[in-house]
């Protein structure tokens, strides 16, 4: 299942997700999910959503079109706009 976190749910899972429901919490802690492959990223970029759309492209396999330096150093399917 592919799940799509609103903000304070990543927050509330960051800090130990008790507000979570439980369905929730097994759903996000799945390890077929790659909600926290951002943190296996190297640190050359700071914009969380920017990390997002690199952790995407690297795990569904597409290839990241943009015109951003920072987002073109990181290795993984990422070309020149």
């Amino acid at each position: 299942m592919k799940l799509l976190l609103d903000t304070h749910v990543l927050v509330w899972m960051l800090v130990g997700g008790r507000r979570l429901s439980r369905p929730a919490f097994h759903l996000i802690t799945d390890p077929g999910n790659h909600v926290f492959e951002t943190s296996n990223l190297p640190h050359i970029h700071r914009d969380p959503f920017d990390r997002i759309l690199i952790t995407q492209a690297i795990v569904e396999g597409m290839t990241l079109l943009t015109a951003d330096d920072a987002i073109l150093q990181y290795p993984g399917p990422i070309l020149k706009a």
